[in-house]
């Protein structure tokens, strides 16, 4: 009799709906895959929610991905800078820190370029607003090219990973395999968007095969350290500019930022070479006044600088600027008389 009620106890329980959270599973996520993949398939009626920066992949999974907030135009207005999310959360925490209603037109400008130049990232947004009460708006504005030290001091009874941006990086940094790490840290010189054949060019070596290359851009958009867009067939990716700044710490780190700086100042110099005359290339046409020829250009200028400032061999640094300013000159961008 006993068991007959505690089964029917346990049908009724299957059949009633619940809902099950999970939040920050990513240090856990195999674990924690097979748990939900048990529980589901054994109660129909369950939903559980869980929070990752990365799927579970597990059969029934739908995956919702959460952007970061919406962050104003480099040429929008006050009005269109106080209209996105990421500067209503701005604001609000200088309210609430400051006692402060209102900010004037100034203010307001220098609040969304902190927003934008930090992508929308919740975390980096509150950090931002806590070092204004040190700093000032402006003060924060100034210092955002050296982020990773100025944003710390989250809230005591945050987590340890959540109290500074350079504690969130590395909680995500430290979950990625070796082959993945050293991918990330090589892309970070790239300033803009890059291929597939653009990563394997610059990043791959004996040390890192192409393989584990494609095995590793896709651990890192799984876990969204990386952002892609596709054009048709073509994937292009990129990293927001707070990624990108922790990814040069790293490759500094690692002593690897000569050699990288000199192969991406390579690649850029052989794509000019043929896309420019119209040779035979897997990239895209380099044409006058393409968007590719631009941000080509910017992303060469950048990876000419950072060649440059790396150490004493500069000879890529030279042939890379050499071959942009034939470059601009064949394009009618500067002139050579």
């Amino acid at each position: 009799m006993r068991t007959a009620t505690a089964s029917s106890r346990c049908r009724a329980e299957a059949d009633n709906p619940r809902t099950l959270v999970l939040d920050n599973a990513e240090h856990v996520i195999p674990h924690v895959a097979a748990i939900v993949e048990t529980l589901t398939v054994g109660n129909p009626a369950l939903r559980v929610l869980v929070t990752s920066r990365e799927p579970l992949r597990i059969t029934k999974e739908t995956t919702i991905r959460i952007g970061p907030l919406d962050v104003p135009a480099h040429d929008a207005t006050e009005q269109e800078i106080l209209a996105q999310s990421a500067v209503h959360l701005f604001l609000g925490r200088l309210r609430a820190l400051l006692g402060k209603a209102c900010f004037d037109r100034t203010e307001t400008l220098m609040a969304g370029e902190i927003c934008r130049r930090l992508d929308g990232i919740p975390l980096a947004i509150e950090l931002a607003a806590t070092r204004v009460l040190s700093f000032g708006i402006e003060g924060v504005c100034r210092r955002l090219d050296d982020r990773m030290s100025i944003l710390t001091g989250g809230y005591r009874t945050a987590l340890p990973r959540h109290k500074t941006l350079r504690a969130t990086f590395d909680w995500s940094f430290a979950l990625l395999d070796p082959g993945a790490q050293a991918l990330f840290r090589r892309l970070a010189m790239f300033g803009g968007g890059f291929t597939l054949e653009a990563m394997c060019a610059v990043a791959c070596d004996s040390g890192l095969t192409i393989g584990a290359a494609i095995d590793g851009i896709g651990e890192l958009v799984e876990k969204s350290m990386v952002n892609v867009s596709f054009d048709g067939p073509v994937a292009t990716y990129w990293m927001s500019e707070s990624t990108r700044a922790y990814a040069l710490e790293q490759l500094q780190t690692e002593n690897e930022t000569q050699e990288i700086a000199s192969r991406i100042a390579r690649y850029f110099a052989s794509r000019f070479e043929a896309g420019v005359r119209g040779t035979r290339t897997n990239s895209p046409q380099l044409t006058k006044g393409s968007s590719d020829l631009r941000q080509a250009l910017d992303d060469a200028r950048a990876a000419s600088d950072l060649a440059f400032s790396a150490g004493d061999d500069q000879t890529a640094a030279v042939e890379l600027t050499s071959t942009l300013t034939g470059v601009l000159l064949d394009c009618s961008l500067i002139d050579g008389s």
